[in-house]
């Protein structure tokens, strides 16, 4: 290779006689010449008269498509060093369309990498390149078809015809491929970020797995980043990459490692191989990073969930050194990996929240959303929050695309912190752009209505934006069953469902629709290893916990919008029935997939009750119920009744239906057995129904009392039958009625009970606050009774829907009426008075109303408990408000509103009051009262 000089020297003795071809040579040897970065061309007269002759040649006789090709790639070449070169590359585009016609496939690559290094803005050239590739695209051997590729994907130039020939000329020769060339083709496809190309990246990711000895580091790394880029489901590949890096038999560059990182949590690879040897690594003192590198090295290991302190602790060492040198979108991914891998301080992560808000105008999308959910990740406070948004303004928001958006709403509101400047910022933007038909996301759309429902932020405008969009059917259909959901619950809870419910239901009948049962579940017994060799369709015992779950996922969320739009009286019956009979269908192939039985019917169509239980009443041994304590004496549950596909348990007191994780129930009482669904499989009732050894189905319960508590609780056998039951729940025709005894005189006048119940974020125990969804239910006073002075009502009340076990005993707690022996919601004197007169809270489920497999009414009833009769008649009834007794049986009976309430004791009439004094006895407010209200207050009546 010619040195500088040596071409110049060429020049000077040779130009007269030169050719425009010879000129051409000279420039392309001084492009390759090694010193090329150490003269300036543009001060040797040499080269001046050779550019000024090459000029005059080429505009008096043109040249040819090979000759432009090589000076442009020349110039290319010189670019970096000789920035006054752009003359020529001007001079080659202008004659380019002339001769284009007749280039080669090679020309045609090597002019498309010429105009990336040089005049990437250009765009009419490349479309002239382009419709020729197009013309030409079988002429093209695998180097050029890898040169086009990476050029056009440098410049972010799509065009939909060439790359789809392209695509399939990749797929005929790709095993003629070398690996350089098939990892250039991946890189440059992940590059472009065109999501239809996925399937292309996925089908070169397996031949990359039958050739991975062929690939150097940089390529496996470029295969790595694109299958990362699509997030392909390629976990094969993926391993096979990593056991490559991890081997270190190549050598592999800080920048290759992290980027495999980044892209193993992209592809959700459960493998921390490749960050156990980083840290080894590090450990030896040989690697550094660079912050980008930084940032997604330690973002992966928080994604992965990697429990490895050593290397959190030399990527914070690292990062302390290199603060100054991480662009703002780096150092807010950082922070949330820190954040979520509890790896940094909460001051360290607030001062350096705050010196990344400084560079707020450099965030890349995303940035900002993952900076606020690292506080939110670290718990801080709304105080810190509000101070790291301060440096906000409304043209940083801009900048966001639509989930960005919706992500920063959902993060502020996941921290429950009022922060009104930049909801405003978020809702104006949500607004601008919905009446631009720019907000379609439907992930965005879900998100924003979550989090200002979650904020109560009742926004009139936004509201009416969001549901003007989706109220364009198009929109509502690409709603996934999960953000469907989420949508339908945020519009309801700020009152805002009506005018989009039935374009939501439409949408919800396609979801139903587009579900393959048989499908999904094949493919789940393939993943979990649960298919039996030989065809069985059964599934093994070990298998058999990972069937079903996302198509209950899809069910759950259906059924959630079910009871948003019941709650609206916007569900119309058509859907309910789709509903209904997607759900049916799911049931009834788990049970196949399980081999349970379907119900069975005698000849005149109906479900029997199974009257080998209902004869035996106990499901444990009997005992004399004068032997020993009361409770004693009812500790074993009850069958009240018995179908061939679900059953209703009656609870005795002290026991739980189920145990679950993050409960947060009342205390057990001392000694008490175990939870009601051990109890049953013990005792054989379920024997192998699979539907009663499952706890992501809740054991077959279709719902939970508290322990204290006793009554009623609904119970499937098959998966079909929990479906139904599931679906009656959200739809309103599963009805349950209750009973309780509460402190005062329960206004008989007063319609309903409201509160806002809020759930917070991992606490089991409700609150009321402003965040909270109302909740409203309508007890009635079935009698008013005294005891020792005190005033008590008995309540009934009927529930439609599931808010929650405790919605009604807080609601009655904050207005003031605690439920007797509620030690969770009531104040402390009132709880610890309680105490010396009834053992346990006085709340029953007394009555279940549902419907068996063929549709018909079913219901179950339950007389209120020993304990709690013999407690309430030692208390002295209020003259008029005292139930009526039916003289068909000894036993007391009323009804009211439907409601009927069994086992009431014969009560004793107190004298009628003179006067009524109200003390309000000191104590600490309740979990669920705010400032306005005392909720152990009671009435004590004097003669």
């Amino acid at each position: 290779m010619r040195t500088f000089d040596q071409v110049l020297k060429f020049v000077d003795e040779n130009l007269p006689g030169m050719t425009v071809i010879d000129c051409v040579a000279c420039i392309w040897q001084l492009g390759q010449a090694p010193d090329k970065s150490t003269h300036d061309l543009f001060t040797h007269p040499s080269f001046l008269e050779l550019a000024r002759k090459l000029a005059k040649s080429v505009r008096e006789h043109g040249l040819d498509s090979r000759s432009i090709s090589n000076l442009m790639m020349a110039v290319a070449r010189l670019k970096p060093a000789q920035p006054g070169i752009d003359a020529l590359m001007m001079l080659c585009e202008e004659i380019l369309p002339s001769v284009v016609s007749r280039a080669t496939p090679r020309d045609i690559a090597s002019n498309a990498w010429a105009l990336v290094r040089v005049n990437p803005s250009n765009r009419e050239t490349l479309k002239l390149l382009a419709r020729e590739a197009t013309l030409k695209i079988r002429d093209f051997n695998e180097l050029d078809l890898a040169n086009l590729w990476w050029s056009f994907a440098s410049l972010k130039f799509v065009d939909d015809t060439l790359f789809s020939l392209m695509s399939q000329e990749v797929l005929i020769n790709v095993h003629s491929f070398s690996a350089q060339n098939l990892s250039n083709v991946m890189w440059a496809v992940a590059k472009l970020e065109t999501p239809h190309f996925g399937t292309l990246v996925e089908r070169l990711g397996k031949v990359v797995a039958s050739r991975i000895s062929e690939f150097d580091s940089q390529a496996l790394s470029n295969v790595g980043w694109s299958l990362g880029t699509f997030q392909v489901d390629d976990h094969i590949t993926m391993s096979m990459i990593v056991k490559e890096a991890v081997r270190a038999a190549r050598p592999w560059t800080p920048t290759q490692l992290a980027t495999l990182c980044w892209a193993v949590a992209q592809v959700k690879l459960q493998d921390t191989s490749l960050h156990v040897a980083i840290s080894k690594r590090l450990a030896t003192g040989h690697m550094d990073f660079h912050p980008v590198n930084l940032s997604n090295v330690m973002w992966s290991a928080a994604v992965l969930k990697v429990d490895d302190p050593f290397l959190a602790s030399a990527l914070l060492s690292q990062t302390r050194r290199k603060l100054d040198s991480f662009k703002g979108r780096e150092l807010g991914n950082i922070l949330w990996a820190f954040a979520e891998t509890r790896a940094i301080d909460r001051a360290t992560l607030v001062c350096w929240g705050k010196e990344a808000m400084k560079t707020v105008d450099d965030f890349g999308p995303g940035t900002l959303p993952k900076l606020v959910s690292s506080f939110l990740a670290f718990g801080a406070s709304g105080d810190e929050l509000n101070a790291l948004t301060s440096r906000l303004r409304l043209r940083n928001l801009e900048r966001l695309d639509n989930q960005d958006l919706g992500a920063l709403a959902r993060a502020l509101a996941t921290l429950r912190v009022d922060t009104p400047r930049v909801l405003d910022f978020i809702a104006r933007i949500a607004i601008r752009r919905a009446q631009a038909n720019d907000l379609r996301d439907p992930k965005a759309l879900a998100d924003l209505a979550w989090s200002f429902a979650t904020l109560r932020a009742k926004d009139p405008e936004l509201l009416q934006a969001l549901t003007g969009v989706a109220e364009f059917q198009p929109v509502a259909n690409a709603f996934s069953m999960r953000e469907l959901a989420t949508f339908a619950w945020g519009l309801s809870a700020l009152d805002a469902l009506r005018p989009c419910a039935a374009s939501l239901g439409v949408a919800l009948g396609a979801r139903l629709r587009e579900i393959d049962v048989e499908e999904t579940l094949r493919r789940e017994q393939l993943e979990t290893g649960a298919l039996q060799v030989g065809g069985d369709r059964r599934p093994r015992r070990g298998g058999a916990l990972g069937l079903g779950l996302s198509l209950a996922a899809s069910l759950r969320d259906a059924l959630a919008v079910v009871l948003e739009l019941r709650g609206h009286g916007e569900l119309p019956r058509e859907l309910r029935d789709v509903v209904q009979l997607r759900a049916l269908q799911v049931g009834n192939a788990m049970d196949d997939c399980f081999g349970a039985l379907r119900v069975l019917f005698n000849e005149d169509g109906e479900a029997p009750v199974d009257r080998n239980f209902l004869d035996s009443a106990l499901l444990g041994p009997e005992r004399d119920a004068d032997d020993g304590d009361p409770l004693d004496a009812r500790v074993k549950p009850e069958i009240s009744l018995h179908m061939q596909d679900r059953m209703v348990v009656l609870k005795p007191p002290g026991w739980e239906v189920y145990a679950e994780e993050g409960d947060d129930d009342d205390a057990r009482t001392p000694n008490a057995p175990s939870d009601l669904a051990t109890f049953i499989q013990d005792r054989g009732v379920v024997l192998e129904r699979p539907l009663n050894h499952d706890p992501r189905s809740r054991w077959g319960f279709l719902q939970r009392l508290d322990v204290p508590s006793s009554g009623l609780v609904g119970m499937a056998k098959t998966y079909a039958a929990y479906w139904d039951l599931k679906v009656q729940l959200a739809s309103g025709d599963f009805q349950q009625e209750y009973v309780m005894l509460c402190h005062g005189w329960f206004p008989s006048s007063r319609a309903s009970v409201g509160a806002h119940v809020d759930q917070l974020p991992g606490s089991a125990t409700p609150v009321i606050n402003h965040w909270g969804r109302l909740f409203t239910f309508d007890p009635w006073t079935l009698m008013q009774c005294m005891r020792a002075g005190e005033a008590f009502s008995l309540l009934g009340f009927r529930m439609t829907c599931p808010p929650g076990r405790d919605h009604s005993r807080i609601s009655l707690a904050h207005i003031g009426f605690p439920v007797v022996q509620d030690s969770r919601f009531a104040s402390c004197p009132t709880s610890e008075s309680d105490g010396g007169w009834l053992p346990r809270l006085f709340l029953h489920r007394s009555r279940l109303i549902f419907k068996d497999a063929l549709g018909l009414p079913c219901e179950s009833t339950a007389a209120l408990p020993k304990d709690l009769a013999e407690m309430l008649a030692t208390t002295e009834a209020r003259p008029n408000f005292f139930p009526l007794r039916s003289d068909a049986d000894g036993e007391g009976a009323f009804q009211a509103r439907g409601v009927v309430i069994a086992g009431l004791p014969r009560m004793r009439l107190a004298k009628r009051a003179k006067r009524v004094r109200v003390d309000v006895s000191a104590g600490e407010p309740s979990a669920g009262a705010d400032a306005g209200a005392d909720v152990s207050a009671t009435a004590r009546v004097q003669e």
